[in-house]
């Protein structure tokens, strides 16, 4: 195991890591006595708790959401994707900073009558940290665009949103999906939320001036922190 985090040099990538609950950004910092190389085989300990490196791409291991140091603008909803006598599922909104989007989604069950029901909806929304790209439960996919050029067709491949801080109790989930990119060229316009365990496909779509707006909106309050001096990160 190679140790990175006692000395201050720059950094290498973002990680995320498990505070009070929910998921916050920590910082990777490279131990100049070390040689550790990060592969997508990686897991990495922050702090005791271990998290596939192979779950995130590049972008997101370079790019997560600055949300101590950013006041976002927001893309306003609520937008219904699904509504039937069982589930009832919405976006509520959009964070939008200038490294990417961060897209709040709700879904609440009419009933889940028995424990076990409760901790099947549970293990979907927490499949991801087992099987990524695979699992049956919600994903957040959308078209990418070239960030040089404004206007291109999007990529007719769906990418996946990476989640981020998923809550899930009785018969509500709280769900957020974190999208990389440059807003200001970049920005996906066109997504669709499937969970396959629901049976639940469903496409939204928002406006490029829509986007333009709640990243005008955005503001900085301070530069990003560097990391707490007692923050322990291992490759393993």
């Amino acid at each position: 195991m190679a140790l990175i985090g006692s000395r201050r040099l720059p950094s290498l990538f973002s990680v995320v890591r498990p505070k009070s609950g929910q998921l916050s950004v920590g910082r990777l910092w490279l131990d100049e006595r070390s040689a550790c190389r990060v592969t997508p085989d990686t897991r990495l300990s922050v702090n005791g708790c271990f998290w596939d490196a192979g779950s995130m791409t590049a972008d997101e291991l370079t790019s997560l959401p600055p949300e101590e140091s950013w006041l976002p603008g927001h893309l306003h909803g609520p937008v219904v994707l699904h509504e039937s006598e069982s589930l009832h599922v919405l976006v509520e909104d959009a964070e939008v900073y200038p490294v990417g989007i961060l897209v709040h989604v709700t879904a609440r069950f009419r009933s889940l009558p028995t424990l076990q029901a409760q901790r099947e909806v549970r293990d979907q929304v927490s499949a991801f940290h087992y099987d990524p790209a695979g699992h049956r439960g919600p994903h957040l996919r959308y078209h990418a665009r070239d960030e040089q050029h404004r206007t291109q067709p999007p990529d007719p491949e769906l990418a996946d949103a990476f989640p981020w801080a998923h809550r899930s109790g009785g018969r509500l989930c709280r769900l957020g999906f974190w999208i990389p990119c440059e807003v200001t060229n970049a920005a996906p316009l066109d997504y669709e939320l499937d969970w396959p365990a629901q049976q639940l496909r469903s496409p939204f779509h928002v406006s490029q001036d829509q986007i333009d707006q709640a990243r005008r909106a955005a503001r900085q309050l301070w530069p990003v922190d560097d990391p707490p001096d007692d923050m322990c990160i291992a490759a393993i």
